[in-house]
This record gives structure tokens, sequence and C-alpha cells, in this order.
């Protein structure tokens, strides 16, 4: 805006270069789409390690094959992986099995002997139709008989009668018999609840204590309307698969309506892992009892605190009947686009530029495909439309078809997708075989999704996304061998038809040596035959395309024309020095927007650039001299 001139003198007006820098996007962000032990379900989460993985997730479990293949991108080169846990509820019991009883209004107790070092009785809550965790940490009823933790349990259909009997003790004995001086168990005062559902809720334990809670320290939530008596602290303890145990403790809660920030239910929702608190279980005032009952807990936290936590919790007694998530099925995958569910949960992601869907069981179907084959066409449309490729495994049956010697049977025809979406997709053959770390070290056949994803990543970081994820520089971490062995006269029959190839070679080892899209056979002659062709395209649209917002209901005429040239120009420039294509150039004037464009809101810019396409064929041309010739 031009400066208001008022008085004689010197005025400082700054203005606007017009220059809007053109920033590009990340172009190794990798989706995966799968089972797994726990977490969030159909939310996206962005991890940078398989650290995160394991503890947002759970760590490698055969039951979970998308573990191994997370594993394999980080240890490839990958860095930044967005995770989406899909679950579909376990099928209801087969028709000749007989019916479940309905669970009853309140949930029955099953009595567990405490062990000789640890008096008193402990009840878990028989479990009752539903498939997420609970615990119900239920105080003991005097300090001199103190109960055992009841840990967080998977609920599974009502327990049969046999079910109700006495729990088996830790160490394998005959359960003891009910104790007729036993002092009836309380009512319940605290139920939790896993933050996910499977079986890994099983594993899960709670102590409740009022450790350091005195009376300087509620003063601090006096505002609220909380007394001393109206704190506790909650510790919760997870028994992880590789034999750790992870641990939660929150201070200084409340299960008070008023409690303001300390209130129980908010506290976990935003710092725990592991478990919730229903907000409708907040109550007005404190539960009769409660003062008691915490100083009961907080004898049994003094006596156990100094003992090793991987020898106290698996002695605690754990409810039986985890559920987990069933096989996944075409529609469990797809979802629903409009409720953002299944692949389409990556809505909710703002980027991804590779997608994996790892097979969900080590053991391949009928048809050799680990994934239904109509997952295929519409995720590879949804990656078209999000600017991604995906990349497809091959399926068991391509290997036994190579084994018998019927490679030319081998195509593409299953997946279905051959218009020009399939630009978006690259297939990868054959399967890894690697040490299975689960297994001591035996070797297992897996999907390679992964790792193919982790050399992109690696390539686009050290020569840039115009480079072929392929040669000899694309290594395959982590592996001991391929499940097939292919030479060259065989990869000459695949490569052709768009399926890429891993190869072994003496030195160098196992190598990624293909670089075409599920566009690339030799007789469909498509513009985006070859990967790092398509994926420099993709990085450009999608560059271009955040880099532009800012032209949005700018005054549509040559100030805008000239300001859009000079900043995709100076992009297009910085990635041709960079060696990412031979030529371009940029054209946006009246001869690329016309008036009608104008009348209508609309400003054409055209963008055009020559690719640097992968040396996929080196011929060596020798002659002979004669030898009189100089």
């Amino acid at each position: 805006m031009p400066v208001q001139v008022t008085y004689p003198g010197v005025y400082i007006e700054e203005i606007s270069s017009g220059a809007h820098t053109i920033t590009g996007v990340a172009t190794s962000i990798t989706a995966f789409v799968g089972r797994a032990a726990q977490g969030l379900i159909e939310e996206p989460m962005t991890i940078f390690g398989f650290g995160d993985y394991e503890r947002e997730f759970g760590g490698l479990s055969h039951d979970y094959p998308m573990s191994f293949a997370v594993q394999d991108f980080f240890l490839n080169g990958g860095s930044q992986a967005i995770i989406v846990r899909l679950y579909k509820t376990p099928a209801p019991p087969a028709p000749d099995t007989p019916p479940t009883p309905p669970p009853a209004p309140t949930p029955s107790k099953v009595t567990v002997k405490a062990k000789p070092d640890q008096p008193g009785t402990g009840t878990v809550d028989t479990p009752t139709a539903d498939t997420t965790a609970t615990v119900t940490i239920q105080p003991p009823s005097g300090i001199a008989s103190v109960d055992l933790v009841v840990p967080l349990a998977t609920l599974t259909p009502a327990a049969t009668p046999a079910a109700s009997a006495a729990a088996t003790p830790a160490d394998g004995s005959a359960p003891a018999a009910p104790d007729a001086d036993a002092a009836a168990a309380p009512a319940s005062l605290l139920t939790l609840h896993a933050s996910s559902p499977g079986v890994w809720g099983n594993y899960l334990y709670a102590m409740a204590d009022t450790d350091g809670i005195t009376d300087k320290v509620a003063a601090l939530y006096a505002e609220y309307g909380i007394t001393q008596a109206d704190l506790f602290n909650l510790t919760v303890y997870y028994a992880t698969p590789n034999g750790k145990i992870a641990t939660e403790r929150f201070m200084n809660v409340s299960v008070l309506k008023g409690a303001g920030p300390r209130r129980l239910d908010r506290v976990l929702a935003g710092q725990s892992l592991y478990v919730r608190f229903d907000s409708e279980d907040v109550s007005t005032a404190a539960p009769a009892g409660w003062a008691a009952s915490l100083t009961a807990w907080q004898a049994y936290y003094q006596a156990n605190k100094s003992t090793r936590l991987d020898r106290l919790v698996p002695t605690l007694p754990r409810a039986a009947g985890g559920i987990d998530s069933d096989l996944l099925d075409g529609l469990t995958y797809l979802g629903s686009e409009d409720q953002k569910t299944g692949i389409y949960a990556l809505a909710k992601a703002d980027l991804f530029n590779l997608l994996c869907i790892p097979p969900d069981s080590l053991d391949p179907t009928e048809d050799g495909w680990n994934v239904p084959i109509d997952v295929y066409p519409e995720a590879i449309d949804y990656c078209t439309r999000r600017r991604a490729m995906m990349i497809i495994d091959s399926p068991s049956t391509w290997t036994d078809q190579f084994r018998q010697g019927k490679i030319t049977e081998i195509d593409l025809g299953y997946l279905g997708n051959f218009g020009e979406e399939a630009r978006n997709a690259a297939v990868y053959f054959p399967r890894v075989v690697k040490a299975d770390p689960l297994l001591n070290g035996h070797l297992g056949v897996f999907a390679p999704c992964g790792i193919i994803a982790g050399v992109m990543a690696r390539t686009d970081r050290e020569r840039g996304v115009w480079k072929a994820p392929a040669g000899l520089d694309a290594s395959l971490n982590g592996i001991n061998g391929l499940e097939v062995k292919v030479t060259d006269p065989e990869n000459g029959v695949l490569n052709p038809i768009g399926i890429n190839c891993l190869r072994s070679f003496p030195v160098t080892g196992m190598v990624v040596w293909g670089a075409r899209t599920m566009r690339g056979a030799d007789q469909l002659a498509d513009d985006y035959k070859y990967i790092p062709v398509r994926r420099l395209t993709l990085f450009i649209e999608e560059s271009l395309y955040r880099g532009t917002q800012w032209a949005v209901f700018e005054p549509n005429g040559e100030p805008l024309w000239s300001s859009l040239r000079v900043n995709i120009n100076d992009f297009m420039s910085d990635l041709s020095r960079q060696g990412a294509f031979y030529s371009y150039y940029v054209k946006c004037d009246k001869t690329t927007t016309t008036q009608s464009d104008i009348d209508r809101g609309i400003v054409n810019v055209v963008v055009a650039f020559a690719p640097v396409k992968p040396a996929e064929f080196v011929v060596l041309q020798i002659q002979q001299l004669a030898g009189q010739t100089a």
C-alpha cells in the first residue's frame, strides 16, 4: 500500500519483491497399511524409526507381517513412515459351536489365591462380550491381607462354568480352594480399559498408591475442590512380547469430576499409550471407602516396589481369552472413502509418497496373493489421486511357475489394472529370504515391499528422486538371499513386461535390477515407462501444487503471470542444475490464458521438461582394427 504523506520529509516504503520461493516436497514418506499387535485403529501415525513402531504398535510378530516390512524399510535407508493399523472384528463362532451364554448384568468374580509370600486374595472380572481390554483395581479389605494386582485383560464372551473355578497359580500348582476366612472383596472402585483391542491387553497390569502425596501437594490442586484424600498415583505395566517391561506412572490424579487437568480420564487420554478411563466413570464425590482402599494399595506398593518387575509381573494373575483381529479381507482394506477408513484413512495424512500393503499372513493363500486382488486397483487409483506410488509384492504362484520353467506364464494380468493409473505402481519379484530373529535365526521367506521402499528413500537422499532406485548401488540390506535366483535370460523375459527383478551378483550381493512401472511393458510405449521419470513428475506436480497456493484470488493479469513464471522457473532451474532433466520451459502469458479463461477466473501455466531416462541397456561396440592401421 502506498505510503501516506502528511508532512515534508523523507518516507520509507517497503516494496514486496513478488518472489514466492517454491520448496520441493518430501519424496519417500512411506505409508504402511495392515494389521498390528496394538495401537490406534485407522489413525495414521508418523514414525521415524523402528523403535517408534515397537512402542506404538508392538514389536516383530509372525501374526503381523507388517512389522517385518517396517523394520526392513528403516534398515534399508527409510527415515519416515506412516502406519495405518487396520482391525477386523473376529467372526462369530461356527454354527456347530454351542452358543455362548449371554453375559450377566454384573460380571461375576474369579477368586485368585495368593502365593504364600503374597497373602490375600484377588478377583478377576469374568470376561464379558467385548473386544477391548479392561482391568478392575479392587483394593484389599485390610492391610494385613493384601490382594494381588489385577491385570488388564482382553474381554471375551462370558466364561463357561469351568472358567469360574479358582485360577491356577503362576507356579503351576493346583488351584487353591476358596479361603473361608478371607474377607469378601469390596466393590469395584476403578476400571481401566486398554487403549486398543487385541490380545496384547492380556499383558497389562495396573497398581494404585498414594506415595508422596502430602498436604502440600494437595494444596496445589485446592482450586479444583479436591483434597489429599482424593488424589492417588497410578502405575501401569506392560509385559511386552520381547520380555521387557514397559512402565507408565501418573502422579496426583483423581476420579472426581471437578479435578480439572488431573482428572484421570483426561490424563490417560493425553499421556498414556496403554490404558484409558471412561469419562462416564468420574464421580462428583469420592467413592465410599476410597481413602482406606488407597491406603491398602499403598502398603502393597511399598512391599513390592523393590522387587524386579520382570519377576513381579509374571507372577500376577492374568485373565485369559484375549481377542485379536481376524485376517483382513478386501472390504476391510478398502473401507469407506467417505468415512476415511481402510486405505482411505490416509486422507488424514498430509503427504505420503509410497504405499506398501504388506502380506496379512506369512502363509500364502490359494491364489498366492496375501492381499486380496480386488484391493490393488482401488489402491493404485487412490495413489494416483494422492500423487504417490504403490509398491506391490509378487505372489507365491510366480515362484512356483518360475521353478517349474513356466516363466512365460508370469504376467500382471492378475492385478486387473492396466489403465494409466498403473503408472503409479511397480511390481517386484522374487521374494527375499532372511534370518528370522523370532526363530533363532532360521531362514524365512518375506515380502520385499519394505526393503524396496527403503532403497528408494536411500536413493532419493543420496542421488535424487530422478535417479532410478536400481543398480549396483541399490543393495538389499538385512537379507540372506532371494527365494529364486534369476538369470540374465530369465530377467530378459520379465523386464519387457514390466516386472522388476531382484538379482544376486558376485561381490556386489543382492540388488534391485529393474526400474519399470506397471506401464513399463515395451508394447505399451508409455511416457511413464520408468519409475524415476514417474516419481520425478509426481514430485514436481506436488511441489508446484503446494508452492503456488498463494496465487489463488490474486488479480489475473500480467503481474501475476510474471510472478508465476519467475517463481516456477527458479524451482525448475535448480532441479536442472542438479541433473534432474535435460531441459525445461515455463510459459504463462496471454497465449496460455485467454480472455475467456480470465472471465472464468482461470490462469494457465505450462511447465514442460525433458527427463533424463535411465540407461537401462548399455551397449558396448567393440571393433578390431587392422594391424597396420595407425
